[in-house]
């Protein structure tokens, strides 16, 4: 009975810990960088999980340490198709923002669907030809992962990855500040 009363308590503690970890205050904690890194994986257009080479090791990102990346300040076309997504031009004058918000997460549309692909292909060539570096580091409040700035070198400069996907259409110009996430654009579909 004492082993047993002793493994909750150590069960009770570990979810204690586990939920104050999860619920600090994420705006605190920022790393400008600018830090080298390299590729592991394109997930898709804008989110690349990257390896750092240097790091502050601040409770972030420490050398060697593998991180997912949400590229501030884009938004690219998302690879999986809506459930329901040929009757979303009909609903979507209708859905509340918080069901808006949902539909922004999945394709609406077949070509959304392609320009994803075609986004995380354009992506993963780039960032697999060039050095690159991240900067302007913080926590993403949302999935755990870390938001900022990825930059390739071109060999005469540095270029913001997030520019050359919108000056080649594979991305559009986001500010979750600005606006709300579901008034993100979609323009790889005619539904607006």
């Amino acid at each position: 009975m004492i082993r047993r009363h002793s493994l909750l308590r150590l069960v009770f503690f570990m979810v204690a810990v586990l939920v104050v970890a999860v619920l600090r205050p994420a705006s605190a904690e920022t790393w400008p960088g600018p830090y080298a890194a390299t590729v592991v994986k394109v997930t898709d257009g804008d989110t690349v999980v990257v390896r750092f080479a240097e790091g502050p090791c601040e409770r972030g990102p420490c050398v060697a340490s593998v991180w997912s990346i949400r590229i501030a300040g884009i938004d690219t076309p998302e690879k999986k198709l809506c459930r329901d997504w040929q009757t979303l031009p009909a609903r979507l004058p209708t859905m509340s923002p918080a069901q808006r918000t949902k539909a922004q997460s999945c394709a609406w549309c077949p070509a959304e669907k392609e320009a994803a692909l075609q986004a995380k292909t354009y992506a993963t060539k780039l960032l697999g030809s060039h050095p690159i570096r991240v900067s302007g580091l913080m926590r993403d409040p949302y999935w755990g992962r870390l938001v900022g700035t990825i930059e390739i070198d071109t060999g005469s400069e540095w270029r913001s990855l997030a520019d050359v996907l919108i000056e080649v259409g594979l991305a559009s110009a986001y500010d979750p500040g600005a606006a709300h996430s579901f008034a993100k654009a979609k323009p790889w579909c005619e539904v607006r």
